[in-house]
């Protein structure tokens, strides 16, 4: 996955480094999450927040502490198709 692509895509350093870090394990919480990426906890949760919006992450909401988990990169596919129709129903 490159990091180029996901920043052409709008996500930010914080967003690439925790989808990235939950690409490569199966499911993390806040805390495992900000410990791998040196990020703050309360910055996690909100960045989160976003790449669930973005439809690229889930929580496990039924785990005893939230979890985050990546949907596969394929993904990515849906964000980059749902970016071009707005650029295109931008033009005159």
């Amino acid at each position: 996955m490159s990091q180029d692509a996901l920043k052409q895509l709008g996500f930010n350093e914080k967003e690439i480094a925790i989808y990235t870090t939950l690409l490569q394990h199966a499911s993390l919480s806040a805390s495992e999450i900000s410990k791998l990426t040196h990020i703050n906890r309360t910055t996690v949760y909100s960045a989160t927040k976003e790449l669930t919006k973005k439809g690229l992450i889930n929580e496990d909401v039924g785990a005893p502490t939230r979890r985050f988990i990546a949907l596969p990169p394929h993904s990515l596919e849906r964000l980059f198709q749902k970016e071009q129709r707005a650029l295109e129903d931008k033009k005159p």
